[in-house]
Parts: structure tokens; sequence; C-alpha cells
């Protein structure tokens, strides 16, 4: 089996993985292999522990809104944790483990998008009142808890945005 950027199968929840999309069953022993790379990349990559069980819904997949924004966006990942609650995760490659402003405003509109997604894979779940970014650095990846900024902040942004391009 082939990962995509290491992580793809690396995080699918053992229960999903009985069943292939073709229909094919995996063996008891590429189940064991399967969650023990798990277990492998989750130590790797220092995740966080509501994130180590959870199942990835959401990988890099384009989501749109228009209202009351009108926004496109990507988030990297989307995750269902244990408790039904999503998580939304967004990777940011830096020399130091250091989180932005500007990365918990993206998050925070990313959490927006998710919000008004009409995909049945997120329609509806409660999301949580944090996100994390993910830091890639030279001496490792670190998971950055961070709350989401208010929605009015989020208008002032946005107004901010359109008067810089109009």
């Amino acid at each position: 089996m082939t990962l995509y950027a290491g992580e793809k199968l690396a995080l699918s929840n053992t229960r999903d993985m009985r069943n292939l999309s073709n229909g094919t069953s995996l063996s008891s022993l590429q189940i064991a292999f399967n969650t023990f790379r798990k277990w492998l990349f989750c130590l790797a990559e220092n995740m966080p522990a509501n994130l180590k069980d959870a199942k990835l819904i959401l990988s890099e997949e384009q989501l749109t809104m228009n209202s009351p924004w009108k926004l496109v966006g990507k988030p990297d990942q989307v995750f269902e944790a244990d408790y039904g609650y999503l998580i939304i995760a967004d990777t940011k490659c830096r020399r130091q483990a250091t989180v932005k402003p500007k990365d918990v405003y993206q998050l925070s509109f990313y959490r927006e998008l998710v919000a008004q997604s009409s995909d049945p894979r997120l329609k509806g779940k409660p999301i949580a009142n944090f996100g994390y970014i993910r830091l890639k650095t030279p001496n490792g990846v670190i998971y950055k808890k961070v709350p989401f900024v208010d929605k009015r902040f989020l208008n002032k942004l946005y107004q901010q945005y359109q008067e810089q391009i109009l």
C-alpha cells in the first residue's frame, strides 16, 4: 500500500480500514500492521491526544461559502474526534515553532468554511472551539492549540480586505 505524503493512511482510523473502497477486506495482519504504522506516525508527529484516535474527515479539499462573506479555502486537515466534534488543523513550515496572528485568523476563517459547508462529512457536526497550527520545523513537528477569533473580528478583517482590493 502506498501512503499519500505519509499521512492519509497512517491517520485512517482502524475501524475504517476493515473494508477498502473497492470492497476488498484487509486481513487481521494488515490491520495490525496499519495500526502499528499509525501509532509510529502519531509518535513521530507528536500529535495531541485528541487527534491520535480521531478520524481524518477532510484533507486539503476546497470549501466555499458566499454568506456572510465570499470565501474559498482548503483546510489542511479536518478531524472528527471520538467525542464527535470536528477539529481543524493547518500546517505551517517555519524555522521556529511560532504561531503568527495571521495563522489564527486563517484557521478561524477555515472554521467558518467548515461550519457553512454542505459536504455531508461536515454538515451539521459540532466544531471544537479551538484548532491546531501544525508547525513543521527543522527540529520536528509541533502542534499548537489555538482558540478561534470572534466572528465580529473576522468580519472586520474581511471588510479591511475588501477595502484594500477595491
